[in-house]
């Protein structure tokens, strides 16, 4: 008997370290990584990107180990077992408004501005992962359907993790609009190995700028966008990290200036320096979700951080994004907009200080 539970367990083993390996080659052949070679600038060591908060090398490598203890213990957080989404179509929408956002998913929203379509973050695929049958799977649908999107001009990237640099959807991007990609330095060597043109991909430092001008809009009427710190980090496997730079985006058009924050820890003195050398913002995307256990909170943002940032940055319009749609940590469902209606509770901030949208949903503040 102990011969047979002894061979099974070995067989067992056997075909799980096969199973391991075929994963770690399936996962390194569809990584599409990138790593970036320039001068030394105080952000960048001539090998790897650092936070305004420096010496953060060890406490990333934290923020991941804590993740995969809190899984191997079986940790979990409770959402639902479905989710509805009322899918919509935006024409109408985008028709009848000058300005308007929608949260698609996750950190994807579509930003119309002075006639503009952008995409920040786009993602469509079933699994935020390299291996497409496995990693957090999606949740909740996509508010918007693919086929439904108006041309897309510009499609902004924060950063190189799988939640928001997703490879099936940015091809079916190049295949049917064909926009122009802003990204981080180093990022653009990701996009080219998933088939992005050179020419379309803009490739930018914290604190660059570009300045593009549509085809509809009028000669006159040029976006501004630029790439902005973020406190978080990089990584497409495990031989890449920080070797690409992360970060947020304004996006200056001639009716208003739009801050997207990708994703980010909170750091004070961060965005005091957008609000100073940007100037004034209208309206912030701020993430708020992802954020249990603890140490998670040196690379995303609590609730209560979205709110204090929201008022350092001086946007009397904030859209809450990075919640709701993959279980990428261990808050229950309802936490992040219970922690954010707290938090403006316990501030004296009014509610509609952050406008809540669900997958498909819009403002036009």
């Amino acid at each position: 008997m102990n011969g047979i539970i002894y061979k099974t367990t070995m067989l067992f083993f056997f075909f799980f370290i096969l199973f391991v390996i075929a994963i770690f080659f399936l996962a390194k052949e569809n990584s599409h990584r990138s790593y970036y070679k320039g001068s030394v600038t105080d952000h960048f060591n001539g090998e790897n990107f650092y936070n305004l908060k420096k010496n953060d090398a060890k406490t990333n490598d934290k923020v991941v180990l804590n993740y995969l203890k809190n899984k191997l213990l079986g940790r979990s957080a409770d959402w639902p077992n479905k989710i509805e989404v009322n899918q919509i179509h935006p024409s109408k929408i985008l028709d009848v408004n000058d300005e308007v956002i929608f949260l698609i998913n996750h950190a994807t929203t579509l930003i119309k501005t002075s006639n503009y379509n952008i995409l920040t973050d786009p993602i469509w695929s079933d699994y935020a992962s390299p291996v497409k049958f496995l990693g957090p799977i999606r949740r909740a649908a996509a508010g918007i359907k693919f086929e439904d999107l108006p041309e897309i001009d510009v499609v902004l990237i924060s950063h190189n993790h799988y939640d928001h640099l997703d490879s099936y959807t940015i091809k079916m991007l190049i295949k049917n609009h064909d926009p122009v990609f802003i990204v981080g330095l180093g990022v653009g060597g990701t996009l080219l190995q998933i088939g992005v043109k050179k020419e379309k991909i803009i490739e930018l430092d914290w604190w660059e700028n570009f300045h593009h001008k549509g085809k509809v809009a009028p000669k006159d009427n040029v976006l501004e966008i630029s790439f902005v710190p973020a406190q978080h980090f990089s990584s497409r496997f495990f031989d890449d990290k920080n070797t690409t730079l992360w970060g947020g985006f304004t996006i200056k058009s001639s009716n208003r200036t739009i801050y997207f924050a990708g994703d980010t820890g909170y750091d004070s003195e961060q965005f005091l320096q957008i609000r100073e050398k940007i100037g004034k913002i209208d309206v912030s995307l701020l993430p708020i979700g992802a954020y249990k256990p603890d140490s998670f909170r040196y690379v995303h943002m609590n609730p209560d951080e979205a709110v204090k940032a929201s008022i350092i940055l001086g946007s009397s319009s904030n859209i809450p994004i990075h919640y709701g749609t993959f279980i990428l940590s261990f808050e229950n469902y309802d936490d992040p907009i219970n922690d954010l209606y707290l938090s403006l509770k316990n501030n004296n901030l009014p509610k509609d200080r952050f406008t809540v949208l669900k997958n498909g949903e819009y403002s036009t503040k």
